[in-house]
């Protein structure tokens, strides 16, 4: 505090400690005396804005989740030392709010929270403030810092029309089709090859194709009348550096000759119901000897049931439940090895 000796003005700049009552006292002298004129000063509480660190911009990858940034804000001040006030972190802008599934929020531990929205790539510029609860309420800066989120390459997703195919000898052709799954918008440029596994030159009882434009692979008889049964992968290649590829299986049975004295080993199985049970009875009697695969499809080629077993005798026999199948028309493979013999079921 200072005064002006010529014009009495006195000059102040109240602090923050000097919230209150301030006496003041005036003294005016000369050669005829002294004389002293007190007065106070109120200097009312003024609440001061709030102030905060922060860790700035922010980068994640597309499509990583919910992120959880810890001390993304720092030593938070209410500003006023002789109050003890609540602070709330608030966005007030958001330039890209399509990039989020969640937005950013901030909670009063200064933990930066966010979820991208899926394949969204690109750049928000956020503003928050940090308010407390005065009367009135004050603000700190606002304080502008950007979340960016980088593109990750997605895989080329795909599914088939058909995952179960059988078929009797001399099958008309049949045609698997690629159906694309959702392509991100930054990625629609991108060029898929479509390959098959293993090489069908491999099998002997169907020809196989596949276009490495399309996906779609053709399947048709072969001419050696032969059966078979192979599991097929579909990949799909987009050639990035990430996630580049996808792959989908299907399985191919051609009912064929069975071998090893085909009528005999054919009528050495019967299946029959048992009577007031929902089972069947799965019996044969032959030479072979070694692993035994029963599977029953429906009649859309989906496989409902299916077990491994070993036959180490010459008599064979098991018993199928099949309560939990629905009424109707379903065939059994038994395969002895490389032999297979079809079975019809009708379930009532």
């Amino acid at each position: 505090m200072s005064i002006d000796e010529n014009t009495g003005l006195i000059t102040w700049v109240p602090q923050q400690a000097d919230a209150g009552i301030v006496n003041v006292t005036v003294r005016a002298q000369n050669v005829a005396g002294i004389n002293d004129q007190p007065f106070s000063i109120t200097v009312g509480e003024q609440n001061d804005p709030p102030t905060f660190d922060n860790a700035g911009d922010v980068t994640v990858a597309e499509d990583s989740g919910p992120q959880s940034i810890t001390d993304w804000a720092t030593n938070m001040d209410d500003g006023d030392p002789e109050l003890d006030q609540t602070l709330t972190f608030n966005v007030t802008q958001n330039t890209n709010e399509g990039l989020f599934a969640e937005g950013p929020a901030i909670s009063e531990t200064g933990v930066l929270t966010f979820t991208p929205a899926d394949d969204a790539v690109g750049v928000a510029n956020i503003t928050v403030t940090l308010d407390d609860d005065g009367s009135p309420s004050a603000s700190s800066e606002p304080v502008t810092f950007s979340i960016t989120i980088t593109g990750v390459n997605d895989a080329p997703e795909f599914t088939l029309s058909e995952t179960e195919i059988i078929r009797d000898p001399d099958f008309s052709p049949v045609i698997i089709d690629v159906i694309p799954g959702n392509v991100p918008a930054d990625e629609a440029g991108q060029t898929v090859v479509y390959s098959l596994s293993p090489d069908p030159g491999t099998i002997d009882f169907a020809d196989l194709a596949i276009s490495p434009i399309s996906g779609t692979v053709t399947i048709t008889a072969s001419s050696s009348g032969g059966g078979g049964t192979q599991e097929f992968t579909v990949t799909a290649d987009d050639n990035q550096s990430e996630n580049n590829t996808f792959t989908q299986t299907f399985t191919l049975t051609v009912n064929g000759p069975v071998g090893i004295g085909d009528s005999e080993f054919a009528k050495s199985l019967s299946v029959f119901p048992i009577p007031g049970l929902d089972r069947v009875t799965l019996r044969m009697e032959n030479d072979y000897l070694g692993a035994v695969q029963v599977k029953i499809f429906d009649m859309r080629g989906k496989m409902v049931k299916g077990f491994d077993q070993v036959k180490n005798a010459q008599q064979y026999q098991q018993q199928l439940n099949v309560g939990d199948m629905k009424s109707g028309t379903y065939f059994v493979h038994v395969i002895l090895g490389k032999d297979i013999i079809l079975e019809r079921l009708l379930k009532n």
